[in-house]
């Protein structure tokens, strides 16, 4: 009705402490004072004797420090919240208090709870707190573990990366130019640098792709490791060379070890059915490394010459370094860096040989040589310049050269109607044979100039069958096959002539020009050329003599039926159309030129 009322809602203090009732314990004991530190309500859970009514007096009552009361008493008129530690009836109580929301109520709750209560729980905490700092720990040690295994794991795949090669498992070139002088000085036995490679390596890649040339060097690096000794390196410095670094006593030694490691090899790989019919041969040098010699650029360098020397250095696989094989380096290096373009401006010139018919003294045929007439150098020795390109394989181009050429030059003759039905023979490298493709490449150009296949002889010399005579045969038979003539050149050096004789196609025998002595033919020589002869006409092969240089020579041979001759006594090798007016002046018709004798020292000559 207009008047001005107040609406008070109480509650009891039991109904606030009952909110904590949960939470507390037996002489856990809870008030609520004004800022004077007067009770207006206590709740005490199990003993409902309230224990004092002023906090301060009873502060001052238990032996607590002035200093301690003065500090909650300023507390208290601050209205700020705090936690004290205090003396109740001799036992220490922690103490919170803290106001209540209303910053005017002039209220605070506070709590207290004896001290060992308090360490019950701090313990538990401390306990668990231990518990996460062990864990902690755990976790950062391993952390730490985790870091140094990683690490190892990298620095050993880093080694792995840095040092070894990953198609063998042997050491690279990384770590031999590292380790290797320290691993030499170490040594209290002598060491020797072996380097070796395969033969043909790049043509076995070409004829059976690249992964059976990874399986060739795998097979080489397991082999390689198997068969070191403690303190011994294997490495792979490069595509198809190997590296070994080994302790000897003896030189012999290493002969003997190097040959039961390529041994072992070989015989591995005939296993594999893609390799079975290859040649699988090795080229090895070795240096002798002495106490003062640590650099390893010159110890390979030096090992690798031998090398070199031993791949195409006749029967022997593996050499030994000497000092004199470094100038002989120098100038086959030299002969190396030009040959590519001396083939290009076409330096090299075919020369032809003619071959006399003993018993007409008409060019039968003739054989097509090679000379290398460099520009301001004069002619190259074929003694010379021949054994290098065989040892870099460079005598493949050579010879494909020279056939073409002589193809060139028949093909004109034949167009000019000049020369005809004349066998020209063309002398090939054991080098060729490793190649599927060589009789299917001669045959093309042979059928690009027109040329009959029966006027052009391939000539192949007898030492060539040292290596794999079964495969050679095979490619012989191949081009007998494709309508070639054949030829074996300097018959009689070899050891197994005869048994060859039964297995080759030829149809051309050249006897060697060293059973034919400079001034006399010697009754052993001639009884050997006789045999050869004979032998030869039993199976309807032809036979040329080489190197007839007298008269003497040239009746002996008629007489025991030798079929031609070749030699300085009839012609030297001369150019392409010199030859030419030879044949024009020498094969003149009998009618003619009742005397041959008119064509006598002809081009020099002394028919």
């Amino acid at each position: 009705d207009g008047k001005k009322s107040v609406l008070m809602i109480t509650s009891n203090f039991s109904a606030f402490y009952k909110i904590f009732e949960s939470d507390m314990d037996e002489d856990d004991n809870s008030y609520i004072l004004d800022n004077k530190g007067n009770i207006l309500g206590s709740y005490i859970k199990y003993s409902k004797t309230q224990h004092f009514n002023n906090l301060f007096d009873y502060l001052s009552e238990n032996g607590n420090e002035s200093k301690l009361i003065e500090d909650i008493r300023k507390d208290f008129l601050d209205n700020s919240s705090n936690v004290r530690i205090i003396s109740s009836n001799g036992v220490n109580k922690l103490v919170s208090y803290k106001p209540f929301r209303s910053a005017n109520s002039n209220l605070y709750l506070i709590t207290a709870i004896p001290e060992e209560h308090f360490l019950k729980y701090e313990n538990k905490i401390m306990l668990y707190a231990t518990l996460l700092c062990l864990l902690s720990a755990a976790v950062i040690v391993g952390i730490f573990a985790y870091i140094l295994v990683i690490k190892r794991f990298q620095r050993r795949k880093a080694f792995r990366l840095a040092y070894f090669d990953k198609e063998t498992g042997l050491y690279n070139k990384n770590y031999l130019e590292d380790f290797c002088k320290q691993i030499i000085l170490d040594q209290t036995s002598n060491c020797a640098a072996v380097v070796m490679d395969i033969n043909h390596f790049k043509v076995f890649n070409h004829l059976y792709g690249r992964e059976q040339g990874l399986y060739m060097l795998k097979v080489i690096g397991d082999v390689v490791k198997a068969s070191l000794l403690h303190g011994e390196i294997g490495s792979r410095i490069s595509d198809d060379i190997f590296c070994l670094i080994l302790i000897y006593d003896k030189q012999s030694s290493i002969v003997t070890r190097m040959t039961e490691m390529t041994d072992k090899i070989k015989r591995i790989l005939k296993a594999n059915p893609n390799l079975i019919n290859s040649r699988i041969t090795f080229a090895c040098g070795v240096f002798l490394i002495q106490s003062d010699e640590t650099e390893l650029s010159s110890i390979i360098d030096n090992a690798d010459i031998a090398r070199k020397e031993a791949k195409f250095g006749g029967k022997s696989w593996i050499k030994f370094f000497r000092k004199s094989m470094i100038n002989q380096l120098k100038s086959e290096q030299a002969i190396e860096d030009i040959m590519e373009a001396a083939l290009k401006n076409e330096e090299f010139e075919v020369y032809l040989q003619p071959k006399i018919g003993l018993l007409s003294l008409r060019v039968c045929g003739a054989e097509a040589l090679v000379r290398w007439k460099r520009p301001d150098h004069g002619i190259v020795s074929t003694g010379v310049f021949i054994p290098i390109f065989e040892r870099t394989g460079f005598i493949t181009q050579l010879d494909f050269y020279v056939f073409e050429k002589t193809c060139k030059t028949l093909h004109k003759w034949y167009s000019e109607g000049q020369i005809k039905d004349i066998p020209i023979s063309v002398n090939m490298s054991r080098n060729h044979f490793s190649q599927d493709f060589f009789v299917e490449v001669l045959g093309l150009i042979a059928a690009r100039w027109e040329i009959p296949l029966n006027n052009l002889e391939i000539e192949v010399t007898e030492s060539a069958f040292f290596e794999d005579s079964d495969h050679l045969v095979q490619i012989l038979n191949d081009l007998k096959a494709e309508g070639f003539r054949l030829s074996m050149d300097d018959f009689g050096t070899g050891y197994s002539s005869l048994n060859l004789l039964q297995s080759i196609p030829i149809d051309v025998l050249k006897i060697d020009k060293e059973f034919l002595n400079q001034s006399d033919v010697s009754e052993k020589s001639r009884i050997i050329i006789a045999s050869i002869i004979h032998m030869a006409k039993s199976i309807n092969v032809e036979v040329v003599c080489e190197g007839v240089e007298t008269e003497e020579q040239a009746t002996f041979l008629r007489r025991i039926g030798c079929d031609y001759a070749q030699g300085y006594l009839y012609a030297k090798p001369m150019p392409l159309e010199d030859f030419r007016r030879f044949v024009e002046k020498v094969n003149v018709d009998d009618d003619k030129d009742e005397n041959k004798e008119n064509f006598r020292y002809f081009f020099g000559a002394n028919i």
